[in-house]
Parts: structure tokens; C-alpha cells; sequence
């Protein structure tokens, strides 16, 4: 069925909310939805915390919650600002035939922003966040780490996945870590970009959720302020940071495949981090 035009012509000006998994997406949008109320929708009667934001990623094959067109549209349309969700690649081929003038009509008009984390962090939290219901995450991180997403082995993806939204036009990068430690700061910058001026509300940061149960139960509250979906929790014991996890093999691997991004985005100042010992065999 085809896509009136005049509902495209509806679509406000999307932002796009662009991470590589676990790299703070969730935080990003709640962070906007708190400061900046032209992105912030009422939720509707029987209505989840998802209908909050467009998860463009449902627009393609295989999504295991896929949403129609008019769904999408009426989302879209809901508020001048509406937010949208993705952890694929900005490839408008990847999406159903169907979504394809929705997913044009998106890029023409929205402004980006690149949700960054330092890659080795995001490997230990995918890690956690994937052992529920994926084998290969259930095994040392070191082979973890080696297995493929998307083709890849996952340093090799990250990277990917980070310099092509960077790549995007209207795209601004803003790292996880800058929001966490210097929110003001973050939110300035943020407003500067959209053109907008964030409200600066107390506390800044929005409330995260402890667990999945925790979820639930701001649901029945009608507690909107965080989308967020908590991984699993290091237990006594296990490592909690990249430098008690990796060992001197794995800061290598890492190095050979993303070492400049990380250099680039300000996390490492150069290679020699990859040659010094971590984790367990740190004297």
C-alpha cells in the first residue's frame, strides 16, 4: 500500500538518536526527553515506554517487534521533535520496500546525533547484556570478543558502525562518558545543535532503571522518565571495567582493529595502552 504524501510532509524535524549497542542510547533519549519538551510525547492508553521514540531498526527484516507503516507514521507525526532509535547502519537499503519513502523522508530532514562509548567498555557490556540469550556470551570474553556481528568480529563493527554515522551529514558525536561526568556541559552542547535550549532541570541526569523488574513496575506507575534496558550485573567478583577484564592478547586484538578510533575520539592518546599489562596480570 502507498504512503500519502501529505503524512510525510507531517513528519516534523526527526532527531536520530545513532549508537552501536550498549554505547548509552537509551540515556541519550531520555536525557532529551527530559530537557527539550518538543520531543517528549504524552503516552497514549495501553501504550508502552517504547512508543516513546521510533526504533527505526523495526523497519527491517526480521526485527523480532515489527511495526507497520501507519504505526510509524502516526509516531512520527505526534510531536514536532519526534526521536528515533538506531543501532544499524545508515544504509536506507536495509529496510523493508515498503518503509523506504518513510526512512528517505527521515534522512532529508533529521539531525543526527552519534551516541559514542570507548569500544572496550561497550565489548565488556555487550558481553553481559547478550549472556541471557546468546551461547557465544557465555563463554570467556576473549572468544566472545572474536565472534562476528554483521560479518565482523565485534571491534572490527564498532568501528565500523561509529565512523559511519560520524560520516552521516547533520550529524553531531557526543560521547556516553561526556554526558555522565559533565551533563550541563553535554546539554549545552546538545542544545546548540538542535537549536533548541534545554530546560536544565533537577537532577539532570534522568532516574536508571536497577533491573528489568524495576521496568515493570514504573510502567504500572506511569512513570515515563526512563526507557532504559539494564544489562546483566557483574557478580562478586567478576571484572567490572575493560582494564580488569582484558588481558594483554585482548588490548592487542583490540588495538589491531579500532586502536585509532579510540585515539580519535579522545580516549587513548596513542597505541601504548595496547602493550601494557591489565587486568590480572597488572603488578
Amino acid at each position: 500500500m502507498s504512503i500519502d504524501p501529505k503524512q510525510l510532509d507531517a513528519i516534523g524535524r526527526p532527531i536520530i538518536v545513532a549508537s552501536h549497542m550498549r554505547s548509552g542510547t537509551h540515556l541519550t533519549i531520555d536525557l532529551l526527553r527530559r530537557h527539550f519538551p518538543e520531543t517528549n510525547p504524552r503516552l497514549r492508553p495501553l501504550e508502552t515506554l517504547h512508543h516513546l521514540y521510533v526504533d527505526m531498526d523495526s523497519f527491517n527484516p526480521g526485527h523480532h517487534n515489527p511495526m507497520t507503516t501507519d504505526e510509524a507514521l502516526r509516531l512520527l507525526t505526534r510531536n514536532p521533535r519526534p526521536i528515533i532509535k538506531t543501532h544499524t547502519l545508515p544504509d536506507v537499503t536495509l529496510c523493508k520496500p515498503e518503509f523506504r519513502p518513510i526512512v528517505e523522508r527521515i534522512y532529508e530532514r533529521a539531525q543526527i546525533i552519534s551516541v559514542v562509548r570507548d569500544g572496550r567498555s561497550v565489548m565488556l557490556s555487550l558481553k553481559r547484556f547478550e549472556m541471557p540469550w546468546n551461547a557465544e556470551a557465555r563463554g570467556s570474553f576473549s572468544e566472545f570478543m572474536r565472534t562476528q556481528w554483521e560479518g565482523l568480529v565485534r571491534p572490527a563493527y564498532w568501528d565500523k558502525h561509529v565512523r559511519a554515522w560520524q560520516r552521516s551529514s547533520n550529524s553531531f558525536t557526543i560521547r556516553y562518558d561526556h554526558i555522565v561526568k559533565d551533563t550541563k556541559d553535554a546539554l549545552q552542547d546538545l542544545g546548540a545543535f538542535l537549536s533548541m535550549t534545554p530546560s536544565m532541570r533537577e537532577p539532570l541526569l534522568p532516574p536508571a532503571m536497577k533491573n528489568r523488574y524495576d521496568g515493570w513496575f514504573r510502567r504500572l506507575l506511569g512513570n515515563t522518565e526512563t526507557t532504559n534496558i539494564p544489562g546483566e550485573r557483574p557478580g562478586p567478583g567478576e571484572p567490572r571495567t575493560w582494564q580488569e577484564q582484558f588481558s594483554p592478547e585482548d588490548c592487542a586484538f583490540f588495538d589491531h582493529l579500532a586502536g585509532e578510533l579510540l585515539i580519535e575520539l579522545g580516549y587513548e592518546p596513542d597505541h601504548e595502552w595496547a602493550s601494557a599489562q591489565t587486568g590480572a596480570d597488572a603488578q
